[in-house]
């Protein structure tokens, strides 16, 4: 009688062993694969990703990591908007500067026989104003730039740390001391 309770016990290990190990292999299947980001391509285990496809594979996976995407990528596009909106209208608003000026100028000197006044050349022009606008666009670009390129980049780590469950493994097999439980981290 002893040699087929030891039997039964042994069968029933192997089958317990077997579906901790299956159970396990199935839980590891499920686990998800930590993010790496090279420049602007993103891999996920075997998967590469461009910015576009990330941005849908975050909103798929892991709602925290895609909402600091989305903020930072709305900060980008703005402080891009204020880049180019002083690039384009601070070379504008200095040659209409020069030319309101030299105007000023050059109609003073026709019409009388004194010199322009200089501050008369300066003011009430709304191209000095554009060209101060143009200034602050570019100076309050770059801030916005470098905020909205941090918070994507972070979304990474974001999502490694709260969307990435780590992979363990707790499994029933043999030990040095014989039949144990096992965990493997």
């Amino acid at each position: 009688m002893k040699p087929i309770i030891q039997i039964i016990l042994f069968a029933g290990l192997f089958i317990i062993a077997g579906t901790t190990v299956t159970c396990a292999q199935e839980q590891a299947a499920a686990v998800k694969s930590p993010i790496i980001r090279d420049g602007g391509t993103y891999y996920c285990g075997e998967l590469q990703m461009n910015g576009a496809a990330y941005k849908q594979f975050l909103q798929d996976e892991c709602p925290q990591a895609y909402q600091q995407y989305k903020q930072g990528q709305q900060c980008m596009i703005s402080g891009w908007t204020l880049l180019g909106f002083g690039l384009v209208s601070m070379p504008t608003s200095f040659i209409g500067w020069i030319v309101s000026g030299a105007g000023v100028v050059i109609s003073d000197v026709a019409n009388s026989e004194k010199p322009a006044d200089p501050k008369m050349v300066f003011s009430n022009n709304s191209f000095f104003t554009l060209g101060v606008l143009s200034t602050a666009a570019i100076i309050s670009s770059i801030p916005l730039l470098t905020v909205g390129y941090k918070r994507m980049h972070k979304s990474v780590d974001t999502y490694n740390n709260q969307c990435v469950e780590p992979d363990v493994e707790l499994a029933l097999g043999l030990t040095g001391n014989g039949v144990g439980m096992t965990i493997r981290f």
